[in-house]
């Protein structure tokens, strides 16, 4: 075996230049090792697969309107038909070839909308949102209250019948007109509620709905000027 000590102590003397140009080296390769190990965290610091190690993301799409099929949804769960829908998240709360009445007729006593309708029309979710049935035998008759996801809440009154409750999409069929409660007809009684209970206009939003353009927002539905 080899004997490495002699082999050292018989190696030729490094002069002062070449020790300098091989600590200079050295200290060169230290450098550029630690800024290459520096780039390399900071680009898997930034990168998706770092952010979320899992490799799952939560789906994001814009918000969808379902036109529909067909022109037929008038007759079954669907939602209102196509020339009811508005081109937001919001649904005319009636077939339009339905309607029997103006959008724009004065309530009574206070703000609020009596659509004149045929018995057994469908009745929809104007918005998204939780539909509770109320009962009220005296005035609203069979209905639905709509807490809607913009913040509002939506009175549907004097139906035959409740199809849905629960949580619902706009456009869903809620049930059927008719004329229970305080009621002299078939007719849709529909009121606004926003914020809590302060009672606006539906006149400007049934409005813009049966038209297909977009709804005003809510909160500027005015709160007077549509009763007598």
């Amino acid at each position: 075996m080899a004997d490495h000590g002699d082999e050292e102590a018989g190696a030729p003397a490094m002069v002062d230049g070449d020790a300098g140009r091989v600590w200079w080296n050295r200290l060169c390769s230290l450098a550029l090792a630690a800024l290459l190990a520096v780039v390399g965290l900071v680009a898997f610091g930034t990168s998706p697969a770092a952010a979320n190690p899992g490799g799952k993301y939560p789906a994001l799409s814009a918000p969808r309107h379902d036109d529909g099929d067909d022109d037929d949804d008038d007759d079954d769960d669907g939602g209102a038909s196509l020339s009811g829908r508005g081109p937001t998240r919001y649904t005319l709360v009636l077939p339009k070839g339905a309607i029997r009445s103006s959008l724009t007729a004065p309530h009574h006593d206070y703000p609020a909308i009596d659509i004149a309708v045929a018995s057994g029309t469908p009745f929809y979710a104007v918005t998204s949102g939780t539909a509770t049935r109320i009962y009220q035998g005296g005035g609203c008759g069979n209905g639905v209250m709509l807490r809607g996801d913009d913040g509002a809440k939506y009175t549907y009154c004097h139906a035959t019948r409740i199809s849905a409750t629960g949580r619902v999409a706009s456009g869903q069929r809620l049930g059927l007109t008719g004329s229970t409660g305080d009621s002299t007809g078939p007719h849709l009684h529909l009121q606004i509620a926003y914020p809590r209970s302060t009672l606006r206009c539906p006149r400007a939003l049934l409005v813009a709905l049966s038209k297909g353009v977009a709804p005003p927002p809510v909160k500027s539905l005015p709160r007077r000027g549509c009763s007598y």
